[in-house]
């Protein structure tokens, strides 16, 4: 017999949502890389809560923005993904689970 729980600590509706590996840290400060007319911006960033997978973003970027979530030898590949709002399976909620 086994048993799995979820225990949620704390839970926030209608949040920014970016791929985790989309925001990088510069000192103290985070930013994401944002696709601009095929070209490479840096937007400063303010974060929120995060899970395994997602971070919340508080400030910076907008939903729908393109932001690169990895970039391979320079200019040979570049993986991009919109910004969403809430997430799919959460019904527009953003959960942490520990």
């Amino acid at each position: 017999m086994s048993v799995s729980v979820n225990i949620i600590i704390e839970s926030k509706a209608d949040v920014l949502l970016a791929p985790l590996g989309a925001i990088k840290s510069a000192g103290a400060d985070s930013y994401a890389e944002v696709l601009v007319e095929g070209a490479l911006q840096k937007k400063t960033v303010t974060t929120g809560l995060s899970n395994d997978t997602m971070i919340e973003i508080v400030s910076g970027l907008n939903e729908g923005e393109q932001v690169v979530t990895q970039t391979i030898n320079g200019n040979s590949a570049v993986n991009s993904k919109n910004i969403q709002s809430g997430q799919q399976g959460f019904g527009g909620e953003f959960r942490m689970l520990r």
